[in-house]
């Protein structure tokens, strides 16, 4: 799965995926531990078909929800049953997205420790993982909430030691085939894979990244060494 994922570059991010930033996303600084509920960059498309970079709540609220308690259990989506489960089918259809990321982390359990590593491209790209995007609108009137969700597949080779499920990642042309409003749910599904694991390189980090109220450079710092 991808529980946890950082956005150190925002400005890079913008020119790697030739995109136009929102107001929000010009004022934003690194982030290195962004959780669930937190509100992150994603790529979609306008209405004129231009790609933007807007700020949106890591949690897919279905727009016919009632309430957005299952926010949270939503920041995942299975690519196997994606077109199939209720709160993905229409995202699926018309809303997708990319979600940028510049590392995710993954933790395995060692003894009594949860010990997290980080995840990057070898080649120090972004990673470009599809995502989903939903409206909802409060029952009381108030600015609709603009959400999305990680679709995962299963993890690549050996990685599956670390955890069985990887974000699904894009590669080169496949963020316009992901992006296309005329893609149909084969062409889709296609895309719907992982990262090569000999295209990343796994490295440990500090525990100082368990914390989700962390959010600062010592997330991406080699592990404290009390923890071996």
């Amino acid at each position: 799965m991808c529980g946890r994922f950082a956005q150190e570059h925002p400005d890079e991010i913008v020119i790697y995926f030739k995109a136009h930033p929102d107001d929000w996303v010009k004022d934003l600084g690194p982030r290195y531990n962004l959780a669930p509920t937190q509100r992150a960059m994603v790529v979609r498309l306008d209405g004129d078909g231009v790609r933007v970079v807007a700020g949106l709540r890591w949690g897919l609220v279905p727009h016919w929800a009632r309430d957005p308690a299952r926010a949270a259990a939503a920041i995942n989506a299975r690519s196997e049953t994606v077109a199939a489960k209720a709160s993905f089918r229409t995202p699926f259809k018309r809303r997708r997205c990319v979600v940028p990321a510049s590392r995710f982390y993954e933790w395995r359990r060692e003894g009594r420790a949860r010990v997290p590593h980080s995840i990057q491209r070898a080649d120090g790209a972004p990673f470009a993982f599809a995502g989903l995007w939903d409206e909802w609108q409060p029952p009381d009137g108030s600015a609709p909430w603009e959400t999305f969700t990680v679709l995962t597949t299963d993890a690549a080779g050996a990685l599956g030691d670390l955890h069985d499920r990887f974000p699904a990642t894009l590669e080169g042309g496949e963020i316009d085939a992901w992006l296309d409003p005329g893609a149909t749910p084969e062409d889709l599904h296609r895309l719907l894979k992982p990262a090569p694991a000999s295209a990343l390189r796994v490295v440990r980090v500090s525990a100082h990244v368990n914390n989700a109220r962390n959010d600062d450079p010592r997330c991406i710092q080699p592990p404290d060494p009390e923890l071996f």
